[in-house]
């Protein structure tokens, strides 16, 4: 995607049109916070952190006051997925474009150079891979410690220690750096705390919200999606990547244990090519004719998705959140998730609670939810209710709530 050469050159020409080149005047009251959002992750690469950035920026908009809200944009980063002119005409918002990689050490110089420029009272990083040597005081988001915890590669051993060093260097540079700390679960504070000697008092826990565009689906809707993506009328979906901890494996093999019942699993999301696939690892165990993989879904696709499973399944075995199940739930879908991590915090008690390691006990509960329609119906009020308590307007009042401390701190 075309971008300037600099960091918000306003003689450049953006897709975003003049909302770009609005000039912000410094405001000389003391209520007022300037807050330097770093949305340069709001990109493929991270699709996590990617709809936190982005949802959050636009709750930060939708939020009464004088604070001034600068979201720092890669226009050159590969970004399929978020509409960057949804955060257009947002209240106290501007869009800066910057060309600064977030892998590349002359990206890093770009942007401590647009920090002190910009002169923020605050700069928020969703991110531990943040500018150390920035102006201001600097919060940062942690969502999980599961590198540090460590998935092994298949390469071996000796390849997932040297990584788990590194992940963990980079956050510990990123907490010492940081006048506070955000993480979106006690199960990641807790985490946080017991690799990493950071003083409590600075982590904030602040879950996610759910946007509202998943929401039950009509069933003509739904139907569509079947026949585009020929899907089958009742089946059990898993939305996740294929990385250890998502513990699909263990989930393949509990829709084979539920092999009378015919049930078929569709899974959606990206794919990483260091791990077996789901195809892969549906073949290992001889049900590769009930496996569905729909690979990495369209936004505007994923409520209908939702709404048209029968039950989502999350059985990871850490999470730093849980968004997918609190999509799910908003979508009114029954849930069925691990008793780990994160995930009792996001369902509480409007899913199903298993143990992820144990297959028998993941296929009882799915066949309990698609063979009793009077618990499904009361899985999906206790899904929408609780859906309906975890917003990012929520999200973003807390938000700013931990900007204002880390800027008195």
């Amino acid at each position: 995607m075309p971008s300037g050469p600099g960091e918000g050159d306003p003689a450049q020409p953006s897709l975003l049109g003049p909302f770009f080149h609005r000039t912000i005047e410094r405001r000389g009251q003391e209520a007022v916070v300037r807050i330097v959002l770093d949305g340069r992750f709001i990109q493929d690469h991270f699709p996590g952190i990617a709809r936190y950035t982005f949802e959050l920026a636009r709750a930060l908009g939708g939020q009464r006051g004088d604070d001034e809200i600068i979201v720092l944009i890669d226009l050159a980063a590969p970004n399929r997925r978020y509409d960057l002119a949804r955060l257009n005409g947002l209240a106290g918002v501007s869009v800066r474009p910057i060309v600064a990689p977030v892998f590349s050490p002359l990206g890093l110089v770009r942007l401590t150079l647009a920090l002190r420029s910009l002169r923020p009272d605050v700069y928020h990083s969703p991110y531990f891979l943040r500018t150390p040597f920035g102006p201001s005081p600097s919060v940062v988001s942690i969502f999980d410690l599961i590198a540090e915890q460590s998935d092994p590669l298949p390469d071996g051993a000796l390849a997932s220690r040297v990584r788990s060093r590194i992940f963990y260097h980079a956050i510990a540079v990123a907490l010492r750096t940081s006048t506070r700390v955000i993480v979106p679960s006690e199960a990641t504070a807790s985490d946080l705390t017991a690799l990493h000697p950071v003083d409590r008092r600075k982590v904030d826990v602040i879950q996610l919200g759910v946007d509202p565009i998943f929401r039950p689906v009509e069933p003509k809707l739904t139907a569509s999606l079947r026949d585009r993506y020929r899907l089958p009328d009742s089946f059990v979906l898993c939305v996740t990547i294929n990385k250890p901890h998502k513990n699909l494996a263990t989930l393949i093999r509990a829709v084979g244990l539920a092999s009378a019942s015919g049930l078929v699993l569709v899974v959606a999301g990206a794919v990483d090519r260091r791990y077996p696939s789901a195809l892969d690892l549906a073949q290992a165990s001889g049900v590769e004719r009930r496996v569905i993989v729909l690979g990495v879904v369209p936004e505007a696709d994923l409520p209908a998705l939702y709404s048209a499973a029968d039950v989502l399944v999350c059985p990871s075995l850490a999470e730093g959140f849980g968004l997918t199940a609190l999509e799910a739930m908003a979508c009114g879908t029954p849930v069925v998730s691990s008793n780990r991590s994160s995930l009792p915090e996001v369902v509480a008690d409007a899913g199903i609670q298993v143990d992820p390691l144990d297959e028998g006990e993941i296929a009882d509960a799915i066949g309990r939810v698609v063979g009793d329609s009077a618990l499904a119906a009361r899985l999906k009020a206790a899904g929408l209710h609780r859906a309906a308590q975890l917003t990012w307007g929520r999200t973003a009042i807390m938000t700013l709530e931990a900007y204002r401390a880390a800027r008195h701190s």
